[in-house]
């Protein structure tokens, strides 16, 4: 069973909600037996309502259980919908983070194989000591710790310009 938890955005101000992103494929070439696994999946078929309410949304959660396909393919279904991509008009990426190490590991390379991409390139991964991330990546696999440690980096980044007096850019606001 599925659920999928949604938070409407139209009650922010326009300031602080996400701003349209223009309709992008990102078209992936997988192997036919990864093909044929993935339509086994209970998620995929979820894949349109799971894309409006990433779409509508400003954050979703997705609960489900165990082996019904939320790790590997979600983070595909954003990649093929531009997400992460140059092409969808604004800076964006994918984040995934794992609990443990050997499951970001593991992920990482299950997903760069299932997408025909390249680990390191398009799809990287971060844990403590260990990093293979392009400047140009797409998804990029993560511990709990590691995402903490980047917000908190872009909080106070942005808290020192504030206190500076500089302006900050709406598109390099963390509200986004």
């Amino acid at each position: 069973m599925l659920f999928l938890l949604s938070s409407q955005t139209s009650y922010l101000p326009d300031s602080l909600q996400r701003p349209i992103m223009l309709p992008t494929v990102v078209h992936v070439s997988r192997p036919d037996e990864v093909e044929n696994n993935r339509r086994d999946l209970p998620i995929v078929m979820m894949e349109q309502e799971i894309m409006e309410a990433v779409n509508y949304n400003n954050a979703i959660i997705i609960c489900g259980e165990t082996g019904c396909g939320k790790t590997t393919p979600v983070p595909q279904f954003l990649y093929e919908a531009g997400f992460g991509s140059n092409l969808c008009g604004i800076q964006s990426g994918i984040g995934d983070t794992q609990l443990r190490l050997v499951a970001v590991l593991a992920t990482a390379k299950q997903v760069a194989f299932e997408l025909g991409l390249h680990l390191g390139k398009e799809v990287g991964f971060q844990v403590r000591h260990d990093k293979i991330i392009s400047d140009n990546c797409s998804i990029k696999f993560m511990t709990d710790g590691i995402l903490l440690r980047e917000l908190k980096d872009l909080y106070e980044k942005e808290q020192q310009l504030l206190l500076s007096g500089q302006y900050i850019e709406p598109k390099d606001r963390i509200s986004h």
